[in-house]
């Protein structure tokens, strides 16, 4: 069987693990980071347990989309991921809506990676991660 074939069968049947270099990360910290950044995503964090996931969008004042991004909630923080080439602009936007809010945002790319999990079997795969001390 060849690597290709081992790939597509633990898609298809099982988990498949890949690492995602592309993707650079955002740490949301703060009393009020979960309600500021709702109001800038397209995705509703407001439910979001720790461990939990969302894949939303951020957009421009004309509405176009200028990054997409998935944003795991952590205990006291908020984990976003977007691809490396847009974390310095959405950097600055979210810098431009923080007023008198309890919420820091930082670039945290070079201290955090992610991975894809990708079958049938892949919440298991997660699971027995986190048994195993890693964070969602």
């Amino acid at each position: 069987m060849t690597e290709i074939e081992r790939e597509r069968r633990a898609a298809h049947e099982g988990a498949l693990l890949e690492p995602a270099p592309e993707l650079g990360s955002i740490i949301v910290t703060g009393g009020d980071r979960t309600r500021w950044l709702n109001g800038l995503v397209t995705c509703d964090l407001a439910k979001l347990e720790p461990g939990g996931g969302a894949y939303g969008l951020s957009v421009a004042k004309n509405g176009k989309i200028f990054a997409e991004h998935w944003i795991v909630a952590d205990k006291d923080r908020l984990l976003l991921a977007a691809r490396r080439d847009r974390v310095p602009a959405l950097l600055e936007h979210f810098d431009r809506y923080i007023m008198m809010e309890d919420v820091e945002v930082a670039d945290a790319s070079g201290e955090l990676g992610w991975l894809r999990i990708h079958g049938p079997l892949a919440g298991d795969l997660v699971l027995v991660a986190r048994g195993a001390g890693a964070r969602a």
